[in-house]
């Protein structure tokens, strides 16, 4: 398992480093209101982690850093991935493996 996380980890990590990408992420996902406070002019990947090492081996996270349009102070969003037995059996079922 520690493998797929490895692998979906590096994918997840290659695609928001284009800044552009991470930031049409952000304004998607995030509530509109909470987006709409954020001064995305760019965001800095930062190697931070809020991730315990008992989680490591399912779960990752991505730091950004950007800044708050009523504030001088730069505010840190985490984006969380976590790969389950769940999520990797059903990956499994849908190649045809077992």
């Amino acid at each position: 398992m520690t493998t797929i996380a490895s692998i979906h980890d590096k994918f997840l990590r290659a695609i928001l480093a284009d800044k552009q990408i991470a930031i049409d992420y952000f304004r998607a996902c995030l509530p509109k209101n909470v987006a709409d406070l954020l001064d995305f002019s760019p965001p800095t990947q930062l190697p931070d982690t809020y991730i315990s090492k008992a989680l490591r081996k399912t779960a990752s996270d991505i730091v950004y850093s950007c800044g708050s349009k009523r504030s001088k102070r730069d505010l840190k969003i985490s984006l969380v991935q976590e790969v389950t037995p769940a999520y990797v059996a059903r990956i499994r079922e849908e190649l045809g493996e077992k």
